[in-house]
C-alpha cells in the first residue's frame, strides 16, 4: 500500500514539473501602469478553457500541459488583444502586454464611477442627478490657469472672478453658502460664508488634483447643509503602489506660462512651476508636492490692455501618504496649504475706484488642511466598505485698505479653524439593493479682528470684525441614501438629519446660541425604456441652516444697534427635475428641465428695524429670511463622435435660466451674476497620445439687474453685453512626459464673465510642459 502511495505522489510530482507556466503583466500603453482587473483568456480547444484576472499589480499567472494557446486579453476601456502563445513542459513563459485605451464617447460619463452624489462608488447607470466629471486628461490638455477657471463652459455652472487671483462658481445661479464646495470628502464651505461669492475654490492647487465632479442640483441629503445649488468636489492626486513588489521613486515637473503682446512687447500672464516626487512601495506610498505661481498684471482684449492690480503670487504645498494594512486596510495622511499673497482686488464701476479705496488687497489668502483617513474593505454585503476621516481645516484672511491722499487704511483679519469627524458605510456594488449611511461632525472657531488709522496721529485703532466674541458653530448629521434597481427601473431616495448649533459673546447681548434640527430628503426614479433611451426624474428637498456668516458684525455701530436675530430658521429649497438622456456608440445626448424654489433667504445687506433701544436710544436692526428665489432653467449637453474611424469629436453644452429675486417689500427681479443663455461648443480631433481642437464659448446680454447688482460694485449699472470667443488647444503625450499648447480669444474680444469686477484675457498664448520620470 505505502508504495502504491508513494507512485501515485511521485507521478503527480513529475506531471506537475511536466507543465509550463504562463505568467505575466499587463500595463496601460500611455501611463505604463499596472491594470488591476483586467481579463485573461487562456484556450486550448478542446480540452481547456480558463479564465483568469490580474492582481492589483497587473500580474497573472497560468500553468499547463505543453500547447499552442490562444490567450485574449480584456480590460474596461481598454481595446481587446489575442495572441498566439506556445507554451513547453517545464519552462516558464514571461510575457508584459500593452493595452490601449479605447476611444469612446464618455461626455455623459457613463463609463465613470461617481463619489459625490452618494457618498460611495456609483456608476452613471444607478444615479438619477445631473452630474459631470472632469478628468485630468481634459484639465491638461486645455491648460486652464485656476480651479475656477478650469469650470467655465461647464453644463449648469457659471464662474464670475470679482478679482484675478479669485473665483467663485454659481451652480444653477447660486453660489456662496448656497453651493457646497469639497475636497476629498471635507467641506470647504465654513460657517462664515454669506449668500456673496466666496474666494476659496482658488486655493486648490490645479497642478494637484486628479478629477473634479459637478452634482447640480442636489447634495444636500448626502453632504447637509449649503447644497441648494449643488456641490462642487475636488478630488486630489493618490500617489501609486510599486507594481512589482520593489522599491521606486518617480519624479513628476511641470512647467507653465501665459503670455499676451501688448505695446510692442510681450507681456506676461503666469509663470507656475511644479515639482513632485514619490516614492512608491509595496505596503507604503508617499507623495510630495511643490507649486511656485507667478501671476502678472492680467491683459484685456480689444484694446483694453494692462489691468491693474491684477497680479499676485501663489505658493502650494501638498503631502499625501497611503499605508496598507492587512489585505483589506488602507490609512491615507494628507497636508495641503495654499498661500496667496498681495492679490489686489479692484472694486470699479465704469471704471471709477469704489469707495474711494486707492488699494484693496488680501495679503494673504491662506487655507490649511490636514486629514487622516481609514478604509477597510469586509465580505459582508451590508457593510463591505467602512471609510472614517479626521480632519482639521484653518482659513486666514488678511484685507489690506487704503484711501488716496488720506491718512485712512484699514486692516481686517478673519481665521476660521474648521475640525471634522466622518463615518461612511457602503454595502456591496453589484447588488439589486445598494446603500450608503454615515454621520458627519464638523466644529468651527471664528476670530476676526480690525484696526485703522483714521488721523494724523497714525495710531491704530483696534475694533471688532465681522464676526463676535467666542464665535463657533457645531453641525452634526446622519444621513441614509438607498438605490434599487428593479428590471427597467431605477429607484434613489436618502434621508439626512442636521443639527447646528451657532454661538457667541457680545456684550450689549452676553452669551447668545441658536439651534436648528433641519431635515433634507430626495427621490429620484429613472425608467430605461430601451437600450438607447433613458428617462429620469429626480425631487431634492434641502437646507441651508442659519450660520455665523448670518450673525456678523453684531453689537454698536454708532448709530445703531445689530442684534442677532433668535429665530432665524434655515433656507428650503424645492427642486424637481425632468430628463431624457440618448447614449449609443456614437452619439449621447442630455436635456434636462429644472426647477428650484428656495424660501426663507437671509441676505447679508438686508437689516430690518426692530424697535428702539430705550436704555442706549438707538434703533435695534435684525437680519431676517425675508426672501426667496425661484428659478426655472433648460440644460443640454452633446457628444457627437463625427468621423468614428477618425477620432473627431463634437461637444457642446447650453444652459438656459430664469430666475427671480424678490425682498419681502419689492417686486420680482432676476437674481443677480448669471445670464440668460450661455454656452460651449468644442470640435477636436483625437487620435493616440495627440489631441487638438477649437473651443468656443458665448453668453447673452441681461441687462435687467437685480437689487444686488444695483447696490453691488461689480456689475456695470447699463447691465453686461453679450459675448462670444473663440479659443485653440492641442496637446501630445511623450514617453518623458507632454506638451500642451493654447492661445486664448483668437479673435482678441473684449468681454466680461458677468458679475466680474475684471475683464476677461485678451488674445494671448500659453504653454504647459510636463516630464515625468
Amino acid at each position: 500500500m505505502r508504495q502504491i502511495l508513494f507512485l501515485l505522489a511521485f507521478s503527480c510530482t513529475c506531471l506537475t514539473y511536466a507543465q509550463g507556466i504562463l505568467k505575466g503583466q499587463i500595463l496601460d500603453l500611455e501611463s505604463l501602469r499596472p491594470v488591476s482587473g483586467a481579463f485573461v483568456s487562456v484556450r486550448n480547444f478542446p480540452s481547456l478553457d480558463t479564465l483568469l484576472k490580474t492582481d492589483q499589480r497587473g500580474f497573472f499567472s497560468f500553468e499547463g500541459p505543453q500547447a499552442n494557446y490562444g490567450v485574449g486579453f480584456r480590460a474596461k476601456g481598454y481595446e481587446d488583444q489575442n495572441l498566439l502563445i506556445r507554451i513547453d513542459n517545464g519552462k516558464t513563459r514571461e510575457l508584459v502586454i500593452t493595452l490601449k485605451k479605447r476611444i469612446e464617447l464618455d461626455a455623459l460619463n457613463r463609463n465613470t464611477t461617481f463619489m459625490s452624489a452618494t457618498r460611495g462608488e456609483s456608476s452613471v447607470e444607478k444615479l438619477t442627478s445631473a452630474i459631470t466629471q472632469i478628468k485630468q486628461e481634459e484639465l491638461n490638455s486645455q491648460i486652464s490657469r485656476t480651479l475656477p477657471e478650469a469650470l467655465i463652459g461647464k453644463a449648469g455652472v457659471w464662474v464670475e472672478k470679482n478679482f484675478h487671483g479669485g473665483g467663485s462658481a454659481r451652480i444653477r445661479g447660486l453660489a456662496g453658502n448656497q453651493a457646497l464646495l469639497m475636497v476629498d470628502g471635507i467641506r470647504i464651505n465654513h460657517g462664515g460664508l454669506t449668500g456673496e461669492v466666496h474666494n476659496w475654490l482658488s486655493s486648490i492647487d490645479l497642478f494637484s488634483i486628479d478629477r473634479i465632479e459637478i452634482l447640480r442640483g442636489g447634495g444636500g441629503t448626502a453632504y447637509g447643509s449649503d447644497a441648494l445649488g449643488g456641490v462642487i468636489q475636488v478630488f486630489t492626486r493618490d500617489p501609486d503602489f510599486s507594481s512589482d513588489g520593489k522599491l521606486g521613486i518617480d519624479f513628476e515637473g511641470g512647467l507653465k506660462y501665459g503670455a499676451g503682446f501688448w505695446d510692442g512687447s510681450i507681456q506676461g500672464m503666469e509663470q507656475s512651476s511644479r515639482a513632485q516626487l514619490s516614492i512608491l512601495g509595496s505596503k507604503v506610498a508617499t507623495m510630495v508636492g511643490l507649486s511656485v505661481k507667478d501671476f502678472g498684471h492680467l491683459l484685456g482684449g480689444g484694446g483694453t490692455g494692462l489691468q491693474t492690480p491684477s497680479s499676485y503670487s501663489e505658493v502650494d504645498i501638498d503631502f499625501k501618504t497611503k499605508l496598507k494594512l492587512g489585505k483589506s486596510g488602507l490609512i491615507t495622511l494628507a497636508l495641503q496649504r495654499s498661500t496667496l499673497d498681495s492679490v489686489s482686488w479692484t472694486l470699479r464701476r465704469n471704471g471709477i475706484g469704489v469707495e474711494g479705496f486707492e488699494t484693496f488687497q488680501l495679503n494673504p489668502l491662506q487655507r490649511s488642511l490636514g486629514y487622516l483617513r481609514y478604509e477597510k474593505e469586509n465580505k459582508h454585503p451590508l457593510s463591505q466598505k467602512i471609510t472614517f476621516t479626521a480632519s482639521y481645516q484653518e482659513f486666514l484672511e488678511k484685507r489690506d485698505r487704503e484711501v488716496p491722499a488720506s491718512i485712512f487704511s484699514q486692516t481686517e483679519t478673519e481665521r476660521v479653524g474648521s475640525s471634522g469627524f466622518s463615518l461612511v458605510n457602503e454595502s456591496a456594488k453589484d447588488k439589486r439593493w445598494v446603500h450608503t449611511s454615515g454621520m458627519d461632525l464638523y466644529f468651527e472657531a471664528f476670530e476676526s479682528e480690525r484696526s485703522s488709522i483714521i488721523d494724523s496721529t497714525e495710531i491704530p485703532v483696534i475694533s471688532f470684525g465681522l464676526y463676535p466674541e467666542l464665535a463657533n458653530m457645531l453641525r452634526f448629521g446622519l444621513f441614509s441614501i438607498h438605490q434599487l434597481k428593479f428590471g427597467k427601473f431605477l429607484f434613489n431616495g436618502g434621508l439626512r438629519y442636521d443639527y447646528s448649533r451657532i454661538s457667541a459673546f457680545e456684550e450689549n447681548f452676553g452669551d447668545i446660541s441658536l439651534d436648528n434640527h433641519p431635515v433634507s430628503a430626495h427621490l429620484g426614479l429613472a425608467f430605461q425604456a430601451f437600450k438607447q433611451h433613458r428617462l429620469s426624474f429626480e425631487f431634492n428637498r434641502q437646507v441651508r441652516s442659519p450660520n455665523m456668516g448670518d450673525w456678523r458684525q453684531l453689537g454698536d455701530s454708532g448709530n445703531a444697534l445689530i442684534a442677532p436675530n433668535l429665530e432665524l430658521r434655515p433656507e428650503r429649497g424645492s427642486g424637481l427635475e425632468f430628463a431624457y438622456t440618448h447614449s449609443s456608440k456614437f452619439l449621447q445626448f442630455r436635456l434636462g428641465a429644472f426647477t428650484n424654489y428656495v424660501s426663507g433667504m437671509i441676505p447679508w445687506y438686508d437689516l430690518r428695524r426692530d424697535g428702539l433701544d430705550e436704555e442706549l436710544q438707538r434703533f435695534v436692526y435684525r437680519r431676517a429670511g425675508t426672501a426667496y428665489t425661484g428659478i426655472l432653467g433648460l440644460e443640454a449637453e452633446l457628444l457627437w463622435n463625427i468621423i468614428p474611424q477618425g477620432g473627431w469629436f463634437l461637444e457642446a453644452n447650453g444652459s438656459y435660466s430664469r430666475i427671480n429675486y424678490s425682498l419681502a417689500s419689492l417686486a420680482d427681479r432676476p437674481s443677480r451674476m448669471t445670464p440668460p443663455i450661455n454656452g460651449y461648443l468644442k470640435l477636436y480631433f483625437k487620435k493616440n497620445k495627440a489631441v487638438a481642437g477649437l473651443w468656443g464659448q458665448a453668453a447673452a446680454a441681461q441687462n435687467e439687474l437685480s437689487l444686488e447688482d444695483i447696490t453691488g460694485e461689480h456689475v456695470f449699472l447699463e447691465g453686461t453685453e453679450s459675448w462670444a470667443v473663440v479659443h485653440a488647444y492641442a496637446s501630445y503625450g511623450l514617453e518623458w512626459g507632454s506638451i500642451a499648447f493654447k492661445l486664448e480669444n483668437l479673435f482678441d474680444r473684449d468681454y466680461l464673465l458677468r458679475g466680474s469686477g475684471i475683464r476677461a484675457y485678451g488674445r494671448s498664448f500659453w504653454i504647459d510642459l510636463k516630464v515625468v520620470l
